[in-house]
């Protein structure tokens, strides 16, 4: 494991923070009225899925039990422009998946500086 994944891992964290802040303040309703949220919820999907990309194959193969393809995938429920995203669907990405992710995502961080692998 190298500084630079522990460093993804981390902002993918904030991120995942991030995202479950601004849902917590907003119900289904408002977020799929709300183009200005739901274009930037779809950036911070993206964010995470991308620094996903860039964890090192090393520590990919060290937790294979960790469900990197989920990180991955983020960005294939809300992609390029909210015209064409479900709106339905990254609502569920967001307020269901990411925070089962974020426990995991934090483990593994805690984990790792913690010195285990």
């Amino acid at each position: 494991m190298s500084q630079f994944d522990l460093a993804n891992l981390q902002h993918i964290l904030g991120t995942m923070r991030l995202v479950e802040t601004y849902l917590d303040h907003v119900s289904e309703g408002e977020y799929t009225s709300d183009p200005i949220l739901q274009e930037g919820m779809i950036r911070l999907l993206d964010f995470i899925s991308e620094t996903s990309r860039h964890i090192s194959d090393d520590l990919k193969e060290e937790h294979p039990a960790f469900p990197w393809q989920d990180l991955s995938d983020l960005n294939n429920r809300g992609s390029a422009s909210a015209a064409g995203v479900d709106k339905a669907e990254t609502w569920v990405t967001a307020s269901d998946r990411i925070p089962e992710l974020r426990k995991k995502v934090q483990s593994m961080v805690e984990d790792l500086k913690n010195g285990q692998p």
